[in-house]
């Protein structure tokens, strides 16, 4: 009776949302800028529910807990579907992005058949190509099971998805577990973007991003504070960059946390 009452209550709550016009899911953009050009070349997403009794949860509140879950997998689906439905948006407007990426649990990787499970949303989105979708998974991956967790990020390759791991450089992350599981790139944790050209460590980031490029990996460093930075971080051949929400530099860098229509009204590299 009173699990009855809750799912009631649950329904009532979802309809008034839905009623209010505000979508209960929305994915929200932060450019990954190149680090020559200073001009954005993919995207990074992350998801917000909208709730008219809790108001705005972001996915930072909630992913810790959906990430071992089946609800955790459903959001990815989700995810994974919007991003496929705003590529074709982002084709319209003319704008040429390398990929977006879409926040996945580490469950995703674990817990199904990955190619299988993917094969299927590429075809129910009808993604033409697939290599503009990359799916992010936390740093948690490494300390899964090996031979599944390198599967599912061999499979990918297969079908020629983009995997991305977050979290890399941080204190609790295991990096050389990346040659055995070998996404095809890493956004470096902020703590450690903020060592790039700290005069007592002058020579940490640098080293990083090349050990890391020796493992084919593609790096982009998180939380960028100025040019100076951005310009240590071209030299070492990065792939990319977020910058902070305190940065200070010369260019625009975009607001964080975009929407779709912000995403697309941003500037970009001229392509010849």
């Amino acid at each position: 009776m009173q699990e009855s009452k809750t799912k009631d209550l649950h329904a009532q709550y979802v309809k008034a949302t839905v009623e209010s016009g505000v979508a209960p899911l929305e994915l929200r953009y932060t450019a990954i800028n190149d680090c020559y050009s200073k001009m954005p070349i993919a995207y990074r997403t992350a998801t917000f529910v909208n709730s008219v009794v809790m108001g705005v949860i972001r996915q930072e509140e909630f992913s810790f807990a959906a990430n071992l879950t089946e609800t955790g997998i459903r959001l990815a689906k989700w995810n994974i579907l919007e991003a496929a439905r705003h590529l074709v948006e982002f084709e319209k407007a003319g704008r040429h992005v390398e990929w977006i990426s879409v926040r996945c649990p580490v469950a995703l990787a674990m817990n199904v058949d990955l190619y299988e499970w993917m094969l299927a949303i590429i075809a129910e989105a009808g993604l033409k190509d697939p290599s503009k979708l990359c799916l992010e998974f936390p740093q948690s991956l490494l300390f899964c099971k090996e031979a599944k967790a390198r599967l599912s990020v061999l499979d990918m390759k297969l079908l020629k998805v983009r995997t991305l791991m977050s979290g890399c450089g941080a204190v609790d992350c295991p990096t050389a577990r990346l040659t055995a599981i070998p996404v095809d790139m890493v956004l470096l944790d902020q703590k450690t973007t903020a060592l790039t050209n700290d005069r007592n460590k002058p020579n940490v980031v640098p080293s990083l991003v090349q050990f890391l490029k020796s493992m084919r990996l593609e790096v982009i460093a998180n939380g960028i504070a100025d040019d100076d930075q951005i310009r240590t971080l071209n030299r070492a051949e990065c792939f990319g960059y977020i910058t902070a929400t305190s940065y200070q530099g010369t260019t625009e860098p975009g607001a964080h946390r975009m929407t779709l229509a912000q995403a697309l009204a941003q500037r970009e590299e001229e392509r010849y």
